[in-house]
Formats: structure tokens, C-alpha cells, sequence
């Protein structure tokens, strides 16, 4: 990545300086043009009061050549490398202002070329000493700094290492005895289990004789129940079948007892019309009550009563 940045950078440093004007800066004597004379076009000013700021300035760089500021990262781990690296922009940037610089002034006025040559490379020689001079110091410090944080973290990593084995150690503790609490609940849970399996298969056995025995019981009651079902629907017929015996024979008693006392009924009321002749006949015969009549009716009464009971006696007789 770095170097296609710097590669990108000489690239626009490139295209810059090919569109930028092609004006001359030549400044002292020269045997063309007699006293000194400046040919600067305005970006050629500012490129100059730029390279000015930018040989007080260690950060300043290049309006054609850029050179880009140290990256900031967490802890100055890149520092190092990003320092080599803007030494080798620097250097690079250096050698590109001579050169155009060389062909301006080879190109405007070869008298004073050499002259103002000379200054140029005296001053960037003096700018880039100590542009050195400063980046060297950035190195070392970055290097003591860079130091530093190496033997902080040696520390911490020796540190986390102590930390690590005493974790280790507290690690391996703590499963040696979880180990042997996890065994000795497990043997526990395992005799409790085996004790209580026992007292279900005990259970199982008690119920399954229990269970034997019932199904004995109820087979047993189950056979003395059928005969005595048995018994009873033989019982059940016989008394049926004695029943309408015996009310086939009532009803039959029933008719003959109905028909004598029909027959009984006829007689007593013959006889108690007989009877109630008879009574009504001897009231009157012997004036009984209401039926006694006066002395001359009763000689007349007589006589007949003479006369009926000859007639009676001879119905009698004839009857007999």
C-alpha cells in the first residue's frame, strides 16, 4: 500500500510538472541579460513560498510532489516504517525539483546556470540535513518509545502468563473437585436409586401375589356363583311350573267352590221363601200380632182353615 501511494504521488508530481508554465527563475548576474532578473509566472511563486515554508516546516510538502504526514496510529506501532518511508519521499522529491530545476535554468540562461545551481543544491543540501537531522530524531525517539512499549508489554504478556498459570492451576483444582463432588453425588443418587428399586420390586412382588390371589378368589366365586345360579333357575322353573300347577288347581277349586255356593244361594233363597211361607202362614193361622181377628170372623176362619187343612193334607199325601 505504501508504495502505490508514493508511485501515485510521483505520478501527479509528474503530470503537474509537465502542465505547470515553463517560465525561468534566474536570480544574480547573468552574461545574457546583464543584471539580475526574476521570470516567475504566478504558480511558480507560490511553489516557491510553499518549498520556503516547507524548509521550516519538516511537515510541509511539495504543491507538485506532495508528501503525505506520518500516519497516527494507536501506541506508534507504524511510526518506524511510516518515517522510512517519508525519508524516501523527501529524497525522492529533492532529486525531482533539481532536475526541473537544472532545465529551467539550462533552458532560460546556460551563463548562470552553474552559478545558481550551486546555490540551489546548498540550500536543499542545508534543508534536507536537516530535514535528516529531524527525522533521525523522530527515530530514535520512536525507537525508545517503540522500546518502551515492547518491555511494558513483555511485562503485561509476563504478567498475563503468571495470571494464565494460576488460572491453570485454579482450573485444574476446581475440576479435580468438582470431579470427585460429581462422583460422590452420582454414588449416592446410584444408592438411593438401587434402595428404592429394591422396595419397588418388593412392591411389584406383593402386588403380583396379591394380585395372583385375587384373580384365584374371583375365579373360585365366579364358579360357586354360576351354580348357584344354576341352582336357582332349576329352583325358578320348578316353582314356575308349580306355580301354575298349583294356581291352575286353585282356580279350578275357585270355580267349584263359586258354582257350590251359587247352588247353596238358590237353596237358602228356596228355602228362606219356604221358611217365609211358612212363618206368614202360622201368623196367621194362630193370630199372631196384627193378624188376629175379631170372634165371629174367626169361627168363619175356622171353618175354612178346617176345610184348607184337609185340602193340605190331601196335597201332601198326593205329593208323597
Amino acid at each position: 500500500m505504501k508504495q502505490q501511494h508514493e508511485g501515485a504521488s510521483h505520478a501527479g508530481s509528474g503530470r503537474k510538472a509537465a502542465t505547470r508554465p515553463q517560465g525561468p527563475v534566474v536570480r544574480g548576474t547573468s552574461a545574457c541579460a546583464g543584471p539580475e532578473i526574476a521570470f516567475t509566472s504566478p504558480g511558480r511563486r507560490t511553489g516557491i513560498a510553499r518549498r520556503q515554508r516547507g524548509a521550516r516546516t519538516p511537515s510541509a510538502s511539495h504543491p507538485f510532489h506532495p508528501v503525505t504526514p506520518l500516519p497516527e496510529t494507536h501506541g506508534n506501532h507504524c511510526l518506524a516504517s511510516s518515517t522510512i518511508a517519508r525519508k524516501t519521499r523527501l529524497r525522492n522529491h529533492l532529486r525531482t525539483e533539481t532536475a526541473l530545476s537544472k532545465r529551467t535554468l539550462a533552458i532560460s540562461c546556460p551563463a548562470s546556470f552553474n552559478f545558481n545551481l550551486e546555490q540551489v543544491a546548498f540550500g536543499r543540501e542545508e534543508k534536507g540535513k536537516k530535514q535528516i537531522k529531524s527525522l533521525q530524531k523522530q527515530v530514535m525517539n520512536v525507537k525508545k518509545e517503540r522500546q518502551a512499549e515492547v518491555q511494558s508489554r513483555n511485562e503485561y504478556i509476563s504478567h498475563l502468563k503468571d495470571q494464565l498459570q494460576e488460572m491453570k492451576a485454579k482450573t485444574n483444582m476446581e475440576n479435580q473437585y468438582m470431579k470427585k463432588n460429581t462422583e460422590l453425588q452420582i454414588s449416592q443418587t446410584q444408592r438411593k436409586c438401587n434402595k428404592t428399586e429394591e422396595l419397588l420390586m418388593e412392591e411389584i412382588e406383593k402386588l403380583r401375589m396379591k394380585t395372583e390371589e385375587e384373580n384365584r378368589t374371583h375365579m373360585e366365586i365366579e364358579v360357586f356363583l354360576r351354580k348357584e345360579q344354576q341352582k336357582l333357575e332349576e329352583k325358578l322353573e320348578y316353582w314356575m311350573e308349580k306355580f301354575d300347577k298349583d294356581t291352575e288347581m286353585k282356580q279350578n277349586e275357585l270355580t267349584a267352590l263359586q258354582t257350590a255356593k251359587a247352588t247353596d244361594l238358590a237353596h237358602l233363597q228356596e228355602l228362606a221363601k219356604m221358611l217365609q211361607a211358612w212363618w206368614r202362614g202360622t201368623v196367621v193361622r194362630r193370630e199372631i200380632g196384627t193378624f188376629r181377628l175379631p170372634k165371629k170372623e174367626k169361627d168363619d176362619v175356622k171353618d175354612v182353615k178346617g176345610k184348607g187343612k184337609g185340602k193340605d193334607k190331601d196335597k201332601r199325601k198326593g205329593k208323597k
